[in-house]
């Protein structure tokens, strides 16, 4: 039914009204049977205080027997019940509940989404109904099919509705199958869903995952504010636009205000961006799709500016100094919260991780599985220990591809610094004594005081936080105290990937795709973690000498699973140059096929370990794309049909030489095979041959083909081998995120404002990847003309 032609429920005849309350499929059908429950439906309108206008008039037409003339007319025009719950569902949901006893409460519940569904069809602009058909379909639905026990779960609905609706989400988001069915808990999501919609909150940017899942991001807003100005960088265009950000409430302002971070700090939803601007609605144009062009974008790059060094938001070296130097002295913090506060700082991690901070004798005792926010405290190794970051999701590994894969470690294992270990020495040593099996809580009952509650803690934490404010003016605070290591690493390492697998936390700007395909060498982070630090604990006085419990330097990778073991690589290679020189000598035409294929193959996989290049078709379009002058190639990038997304990567001078003689063998082959026909795109730069010589695009699945005989892994484990060799190799992570197309918004390697310097870019990465090419075995080899 269109809701622009459902009819207002007020100022109607009787019958007009009926159709507004029911909104009925056009047969109205059994209608006779909703008419035995509208007067109970129009007693629970004057119950929860939502009188229905023009509610007396219609008991009265019912009772003179208006509606016996009404179902004789539709008697005839009945289609059956087929299609009524999804063509009309407050109809559909009305006619459930005429066939049974109905407790007073689930009809005043269905007056009260009535008549918000009323208010929510009046605030309606031109076809703009946000999610209007699918709350009010679940609300319907949630209504016909909840139990007794599963209405007794929603909350009091004679208050007011954003409190309702905030006392509803709560008490859903508490509730588990041990309490209730699934498919009631179901329902009553369906049902707060609606009341949340209805208060303006709900999904405002959709975003489409790799494979069949789709992914609605909801943001719980409440009520926007309009603001003056952006708080992100300017906008682009000519009009005036209206910026609106999620409204905080008094008492979350003066929570931050008392803790010392400014608003913009903690906001953590989008600014949305009214540009006053028509859309264009038949090209396909939505707010949606302006908000995903404009306020994401504009969060994005507030996000991804946190991590510059020196950041408003971000601790210097003199509030850590004064920090360091007062939470040690004597008198100025309590014993459990210079615990708390110094292992948060070293750590990295979030104040409830440190107060479930564990504490074993060795590593021995450490649990098979961490979890990234776990801390873990080693006493013989003056250590901590926590799991190793990972992406939401990853491929499934098969056993075939084990032996051609280097092992990676799961545990990271760090030193603390003497000065601050001796800080926290003796509650360690106390917890180690009852760690006999497994481990012990640090904050535990062995502790000489007792210890109290999170939340208790917590606070008094902040207080002394806000003391050292006023004592030395200094910008500490514990949001800024969790994120002080990151900080302090992004700029050590020169990356952010690093920053996060220690930290276990992801960049303020969100998960970053670089950390799906990066693996760093334990000793390479646990060598910058030291460096960072080792800095801080030389604020302390220097009262103790360094203590045992060195470490041993651990080169096992932490991060992704699928880097390539270079033994794999190079038989790989070897193996296919070799079968090369077998089919060269031969002068049959399918031997001259099967060897342009190979060959075609070879260089094909030369600019997959050179370039990292994703699994698409035609990675390079045309030869006018390869510069060897300049020594770039432009290659193509998640590209559609029409190769429109390209990035420009610097490339060995070996892979520059070897597309020439592929270029050059290429015309050999036209020369020699007058019969190779058309195919999809003849003037691509990698041609296949079928068995008729026609041209076949140069696509994952082919090149797959032509190297199962040689290689068992896939063919993209060359993007995780490759950054991860980049990292190992100390390039800057910002231009090997420009190299691997990783970079995030705000960061695009050649936008405007990019300071990026092209000849910088390729004497940083062109002579790393050379030595990555020479040890993976890859050599020039020569076409079928052998020159």
């Amino acid at each position: 039914m269109d809701i622009r032609n459902t009819p207002d429920l007020s100022s109607m005849y009787p019958n007009d009204l009926l159709s507004g309350l029911i909104q009925p499929r056009e047969d109205w059908f059994r209608v006779a049977d909703i008419l035995g429950l509208i007067p109970e439906l129009l007693s629970a309108f004057d119950q929860i205080g939502r009188p229905l206008a023009g509610a007396n008039q219609l008991r009265q037409w019912l009772e003179e027997g208006g509606d016996e003339g009404l179902t004789a007319r539709l008697e005839a025009s009945h289609r059956g019940i087929s299609g009524l719950i999804t063509e009309s569902p407050i109809h559909a949901m009305l006619l459930k509940l005429s066939s049974k006893r109905n407790a007073p409460k689930r009809l005043e519940l269905v007056a009260l989404v009535l008549s918000l569904a009323e208010e929510w069809r009046a605030e309606f602009s031109g076809t703009d109904t946000f999610g209007y058909h699918d709350r009010v379909d679940g609300a319907c639905r949630a209504l016909r099919l909840l139990s007794e026990e599963g209405l007794d779960r929603v909350p009091d609905f004679r208050q007011d509705v954003e409190k309702f609706s905030e006392t509803f989400r709560r008490r859903v988001d508490g509730l588990s199958s041990r309490v209730l069915a699934e498919g009631q808990i179901r329902y009553l999501k369906e049902l707060e869903r609606f009341f949340r919609y209805f208060l303006g909150e709900g999904p405002v940017v959709e975003r489409a995952l790799r494979g069949p899942r789709h992914v609605d991001e909801e943001l719980t807003k409440g009520r926007w504010l309009r603001e003056a100005t952006s708080r992100d960088s300017e906008f682009d265009g000519h009009q005036e636009p209206k910026f609106f950000v999620d409204a905080v409430s008094k008492q979350a302002l003066e929570r931050q205000r008392l803790d010392g971070n400014a608003p913009d700090e903690l906001l953590k939803s989008t600014v949305i961006v009214d540009p006053e601007e028509s859309l264009a609605v038949k090209r396909g144009a939505s707010s949606r799709h302006s908000i995903r062009r404009t306020g994401i974008k504009r969060a994005g790059l507030r996000r991804a500016n946190r991590v510059l060094p020196g950041r408003w938001e971000s601790l210097n070296e003199q509030d850590l100094r004064a920090f360091l130097q007062w939470i040690t002295s004597d008198g100025n913090v309590l014993f459990l919260e210079k615990l708390l506060l110094l292992l948060i700082l070293i750590t990295g991690r979030s104040a409830q991780s440190i107060y479930d901070c564990r504490v074993v004798q060795n590593r021995v005792q450490l649990p098979d599985k961490i979890d990234p926010q776990a801390v873990y405290i080693i006493l013989e190794e003056n250590a901590w220990a926590s799991g190793v970051l990972k992406p939401a999701s990853r491929r499934k590994k098969r056993n075939v591809w084990e032996p051609h894969l280097t092992t990676v470690s799961e545990v990271f294992i760090a030193p603390i610094p003497t000065q601050i270990w001796m800080q926290l020495f003796d509650p360690v040593w106390d917890a180690a004594r009852q760690a006999k099996k497994r481990s012990v809580r640090l904050f535990g009952s062995h502790l000489n005081t007792r210890v109290p509650r999170f939340e208790k803690l917590l606070e008094e934490s902040r207080e002394c936080l806000m003391a050292l404010r006023h004592a030395h003016g200094a910008r500490l605070t514990l949001k800024r105290l969790e994120s002080a290591l990151f900080a302090s690493l992004a700029v050590q390492f020169a990356d952010t990937v690093e920053a996060s697998l220690v930290t276990g936390s992801q960049p303020p700007f969100g998960q970053t795709a670089a950390l799906y395909y990066q693996a760093s060498p334990l000793s390479k982070l646990v060598d910058g973690y030291r460096q960072v630090v080792s800095a801080w604990d030389a604020f302390l006085p220097q009262l103790f000498s360094e203590r045992g419990g060195a470490q041993e330097r651990d080169d096992t990778p932490v991060g992704t699973p699928y880097v390539a073991r270079e033994g794999s690589i190079v038989n790989a290679t070897t193996a296919l140059r070799g079968e090369l020189e077998t089919l060269r000598g031969r002068g049959e035409l399918e031997a001259i096929r099967e060897f342009h294929n190979l060959y075609t193959a070879y260089t094909h996989w030369m600019l997959l370990w050179s370039t990292g290049f994703r699994a698409v078709h035609d990675p390079v379009g045309r030869p006018q794309e390869i510069n060897r002058r300049r020594g770039f190639v432009f290659i193509a990038d998640k590209t559609g049909d029409g190769n429109a997304h390209h990035r420009a990567v610097p490339a060995p001078d070996r892979l520059l030489e070897q597309l020439v003689l592929y270029e050059r063998h290429c015309e050999a082959v036209r020369s020699r095979t007058y019969l190779m026909g058309a195919g999809a795109n003849p003037h691509a730069f990698f041609l296949y041959l079928d068995e008729k010589l026609s041209i076949q695009p140069a696509t994952p699945a082919l090149l797959s083909s032509e190297l199962e005989r040689f290689f068992a892994l896939p063919i993209n484990v060359s993007r995780h081998s490759l950054r991860s060799f980049l990292r190992k190799h100390s390039v800057p992570g910002g231009l090997v995120n420009a190299f691997m197309g990783h970079w995030g918004i705000g960061a695009e390697p050649w936008a405007r404002y990019s300071t990026l310097d092209p000849e910088f870019f390729r004497a940083s990465v062109a002579p790393v990847l050379e030595r990555l090419i020479d040890s993976l075995g890859f050599e020039v080899v020569y076409g079928i003309d052998g020159k």
